[in-house]
């Protein structure tokens, strides 16, 4: 997850930052970064422009000659899927920023539980792109895009040496190894046999002795390995606790 703030209040980046590592270490993210401005430059006009990286922008409104909101119609021009914060002192602003700037996630006061509200939008948003996270693949001969929240499990056929998505829909076929798959993957997903890489929010229980898992349609799934038991076990016992 990249954040981009644009914000020249010390007092009000201090607060931002504060934000961001709270969820940090709550949300366990190795990878998420952030870059803080204090006025438009070329590295922020270059990053606006990398619009295939999903961001989520915290812009002032409050920046001097409307910088804040020409960024906002600057950034659409170029980018649709990003989010859009506004953060603001000034209450007249927010119906200004609705009829200049589209598509606007939230506008959030700064006197007004700033760190709270914007922990919980940002949260918000993190779990909306994790849910509408992908899993893609593109050969010669096809282009399929799954959503990874479908995705039950995954396991290699050894007749046709592929692997098979399997979703409660249907089952698509595609060559690429586990190994390969797991790479395209997120935290929800664990390989829990040598043939077969499960989506945990998808598993009711572990029979380990008789070496199935059981779907929450109460489906058994025979790929299960003591192997993997130890760490699948405990990384099913925090991803539970997490999601309650």
């Amino acid at each position: 997850m990249k954040i981009v703030l644009v914000e020249n209040n010390k007092q009000i980046q201090n607060q931002v930052k504060n934000v961001l590592r709270k969820i940090d270490i709550s949300e366990k993210e190795d990878d998420l970064t952030a870059f803080y401005f204090s006025e438009y430059n070329l590295e922020l006009k270059n990053m606006i422009n990398r619009s295939s990286e999903r961001k989520i922008y915290i812009i002032s409104a409050d920046l001097a000659n409307n910088t804040g909101l020409k960024l906002g119609t600057m950034l659409r021009d170029v980018d649709w899927d990003s989010d859009l914060i506004f953060i603001t002192s000034n209450p007249s602003m927010f119906e200004t920023i609705h009829h200049k700037v589209h598509n606007v996630y939230d506008i959030l006061k700064k006197d007004d539980n700033l760190e709270a509200n914007l922990f919980k939008a940002i949260k918000d948003i993190y779990q909306k792109k994790y849910d509408h996270q992908m899993f893609r693949y593109k050969s010669r001969d096809c282009s399929i895009q799954i959503y990874l929240s479908a995705i039950l499990y995954i396991y290699r056929d050894k007749e046709e040496r592929k692997i098979i998505i399997h979703t409660s829909e249907q089952d698509y076929m595609m060559n690429l190894s586990l190994a390969e798959a797991l790479k395209r993957l997120d935290s929800r997903f664990y390989q829990v046999h040598r043939g077969c890489i499960a989506n945990l929010d998808h598993i009711r229980l572990f029979n380990w002795s008789k070496g199935y898992f059981t779907l929450k349609d109460n489906k058994h799934v025979y790929m299960l390995s003591k192997k993997f038991k130890k760490e699948v076990t405990k990384i099913y016992d925090e991803h539970n606790n997490h999601n309650n």
